[in-house]
């Protein structure tokens, strides 16, 4: 994990707080000055297994067939965290998600087998 991602994922934390307080005292989304402010995107393990394994060179049919789920699954997954972390493209998703410390610090850097 990159040394600051640890006070990534503090202030990222500190931030949703603020914004759910903030909801709850006030009925109204936080406001940044510069917009509202989105609240945390939540990843579940599969979706951090899925940005691990595309991070490590897997294409998707190669991730479904690691994970045991259907081709088109990761397809929408894929889209969705994208959308979650306000990502672009998957380049984009896979420096988003290192910026926030998604990726564990015992994350294989290597191509993964695929059976």
């Amino acid at each position: 994990m990159h040394r600051y991602g640890h006070l990534v994922k503090v202030l990222h934390l500190l931030r949703l707080i603020q914004a759910e307080y903030h909801l709850v005292a006030f009925g109204s989304e936080f406001s940044t000055g510069g917009g509202v402010m989105s609240l945390a995107p939540v990843i579940d393990a599969t979706g951090i297994q899925i940005l691990t394994l595309l991070r490590n060179g897997l294409d998707d049919a190669a991730v479904a067939r690691q994970l045991g789920i259907g081709h088109r699954t990761v397809q929408r997954r894929v889209q969705d965290l994208m959308s979650r972390l306000e990502a672009k493209g998957r380049v984009a998703l896979g420096a988003q998600a290192q910026r926030l410390g998604l990726f564990s610090e015992t994350a294989e850097t290597s191509p993964a087998a695929t059976d």
